[in-house]
């Protein structure tokens, strides 16, 4: 009867992540979202600079790098907080007892081992430390504006309520042009935008979501409540909800087409035109 193979354990996970490079980190969940492995000596054996584990890696983080950097933003400022207060610890100390606090957590929302969330934590804190926190937050906008078809031709005013994921995507030298500094995609996530839609009454409700299945050409434009941005996009779908109310539905767009902030825009406006 053969003898099982022990779990590779979190603490063996994060000596071996702890001392990959940001990229080398990012091929090993490629490697790791293709096969499991029971032995560090046998993970270690494998090539991580492979070109399949490379394209393995840009198909996880189409399907699953927003979900962990979900959880890795909403930690991070926590795990900065830490760095400060536990004064007896190394900085390094706090981010092995943060991994791994935050790796299962991380492993579970994108279905992976153990294994993928070290691996995905020690990348983004090399790599991008808070900066894509920023960068990449969700946006929320909301106001009145109009819903827009092309088939027949109308409009419908509505109440706007939506959230904005920025598209992600980051660039890295080509080694192919060395040695010019020429920029490809290192990564490339599409951008979301989900939200709700509240129109006057049902019978606009069951319009909408009826034509829109003939007709792909509907859009949105609204002026943003808080920032006085407006705020267009293209619709995807919508689909009513009527758990909401009789006269909303939820809406899928595709990446916005603007935000103009037209506050911003006038005071530039009216610096470009004072006299010298």
């Amino acid at each position: 009867m053969a003898t099982p193979q022990l779990e590779i354990s979190l603490d063996q996970w994060i000596a071996y992540c702890e001392n990959l490079s940001p990229i080398q980190n990012f091929l090993l969940i490629g490697l790791l979202s293709k096969s499991r492995f029971t032995s560090l000596s046998i993970l270690q054996a494998q090539p991580l600079e492979t070109e399949d584990n490379w394209k393995a890696a840009e198909e996880w983080a189409l399907k699953n790098l927003r979900k962990g950097l979900k959880i890795y933003c909403d930690n991070y400022k926590k795990y900065q907080a830490e760095i400060g207060l536990e004064l007896g610890k190394s900085s390094m100390d706090i981010v092995k007892e943060w991994v791994k606090n935050a790796a299962p957590t991380i492993a579970i929302a994108v279905g992976g081992a153990k294994g993928v969330g070290v691996a995905f934590l020690f990348w983004l804190l090399k790599y991008a430390l808070g900066k894509w926190c920023e960068k990449y937050t969700d946006k929320k906008y909301s106001g009145e504006g109009q819903y827009s078809r092309a088939i027949p031709p109308s409009t419908f005013g509505a109440f706007f309520d939506i959230t904005y994921t920025p598209p992600i995507i980051e660039y890295v030298d080509d080694e192919k042009a060395y040695p010019l500094s020429i920029p490809k995609k290192q990564i490339t996530v599409p951008a979301e935008t989900i939200g709700l839609i509240r129109v006057a009454n049902k019978q606009e409700v069951d319009d909408i979501y009826f034509s829109l299945a003939q007709d792909k050409n509907h859009s949105f434009n609204f002026k943003d409540a808080k920032s006085n941005s407006l705020v267009s996009g293209k619709v995807a779908y919508v689909i009513p909800k009527p758990e909401v109310s009789a006269n909303v539905l939820d809406l899928v767009a595709e990446d916005l087409e603007g935000v103009i902030n037209f506050s911003a825009l006038f005071s530039m406006v009216c610096l470009c035109t004072l006299p010298p």
